[in-house]
This record gives C-alpha cells, sequence and structure tokens, in this order.
C-alpha cells in the first residue's frame, strides 16, 4: 500500500479548517506561538494534501 492512499479528501478540509481557526484567533489578537504553528502546519498540511489527492 503506498503512502499516498492514507489521504482523501476529508483531510484537506481538515488543514483548512486548522488554517482558517489559527488566523482567526490570530485577527481577534490572541494569537501565540501555538497560533502561528497551527497556521503553518495547515498551510502546508493543506498543500501536502491537495497534491497527493489531485496531482499523485
Amino acid at each position: 500500500m503506498q503512502a499516498f492512499q492514507y489521504f482523501d479528501a476529508i483531510g484537506i478540509l481538515v488543514f483548512a479548517f486548522i488554517f482558517a481557526d489559527a488566523m482567526f484567533e490570530a485577527r481577534e489578537g490572541h494569537a501565540t506561538w501555538r497560533t502561528y504553528l497551527r497556521a503553518v502546519i495547515g498551510f502546508v498540511g493543506f498543500f501536502i494534501d491537495g497534491y497527493f489527492v489531485f496531482l499523485y
């Protein structure tokens, strides 16, 4: 079984929600280093998962 089979379209929604939630928290002024870490994880995860779902 190849690694890309573990990724699906639900993962894209999860990473997008993580990113959007972190950005909303940052806009509200309650940002800490964990907020920016979640934003990076959401952003990078969104593109990696999107690559595996649509292009691999």
